[in-house]
């Protein structure tokens, strides 16, 4: 048999042991973090469980009136939260054995943003309507402790109609107003630099987006109000794509934000779809 020379294999090596990498399919994530009240969580996968923070996720209702999406709903909410249990753990969290002891809720919001449209917020994500409905807890489903009302989300911002539907307000749930403000003025004293433009073309295509907030669970059960510690707002380009296929590889590229503040306003980065 003849083999290949030791030259020719130094050549070609490369190029044969990453085939699977070059023919590996990349999406644009784009994410928004932030910590409240000083909140700071330092422990990681090594942690003791004993030491970690407890948490419960339930499935929070708001949306931003996107169109229908087969591949959204092919994903079912306990699939969903457990991938995000599996996430959080990795960031150094624990799943509550006992829910009504959890040191965190974990609201989760799921979408696809409209941008052609008009724009309708839904109610609270857990309202009166759906008091005591489940909670997820990366798998099993517990009861909403109490049968009471939850929080509603949190957008960031009010809602403000533009010529390209209501593009303000999704910048808003999306976590990205606070850049699209500053650049709009930046833009009142500075010349144009393109910035407002690549914005606005992001907003205008539609996004799917998954949002978590993390509120104070034990102060609840104590005060019966909600204290915000922080949100992870992460989104990637819908049109012509599958949130079914794209999801997990998402949640784990932003795993590494939870609890945490994004250096600049937004983190920007490819994401290799495995």
């Amino acid at each position: 048999m003849n083999l290949p020379s030791k030259s020719l294999l130094l050549v070609l090596g490369p190029l044969l042991f990453s085939s699977t990498s070059l023919g590996a399919e990349k999406a644009k994530l784009v994410t928004f973090a932030q910590t409240h009240d000083g909140y700071h969580y330092d422990a990681t996968a090594a942690t003791p469980a004993a030491e970690r923070a407890t948490f419960i996720i339930a499935e929070g209702k708001f949306n931003v009136g996107g169109p229908s999406d087969a591949t959204l709903d092919a994903v079912p909410f306990e699939t969903l939260s457990r991938k995000l249990a599996i996430a959080l753990s990795r960031r150094g969290y624990a799943m509550a054995r006992n829910p009504d002891q959890a040191d965190l809720l974990i609201l989760v919001h799921r979408g696809r943003t409209n941008p052609r449209g008009v724009t309708e917020h839904s109610g609270s994500p857990l309202d009166t309507a759906t008091a005591g409905s489940s909670i997820s807890r990366g798998g099993g489903l517990v009861t909403a402790p109490g049968n009471q009302p939850m929080v509603g989300f949190s957008s960031g911002g009010g809602e403000v109609v533009s010529t390209d539907g209501n593009l303000k307000t999704i910048a808003a749930g999306l976590g990205w107003l606070p850049q699209l403000e500053k650049v709009e003025y930046e833009l009142g004293n500075v010349a144009t630099d393109g910035r407002y433009e690549r914005l606005v073309e992001e907003l205008s295509q539609e996004r799917y987006y998954i949002v978590l907030e993390a509120f104070d669970f034990a102060a609840w059960r104590k005060t019966n109000a909600f204290t915000r510690q922080w949100e992870t707002r992460l989104s990637f380009l819908a049109e012509r794509q599958s949130f079914a296929e794209r999801y997990a590889a998402m949640i784990k590229a932003g795993t590494e934000h939870f609890a945490r503040d994004t250096p600049a306003a937004l983190d920007r980065r490819f994401v290799t779809i495995d």
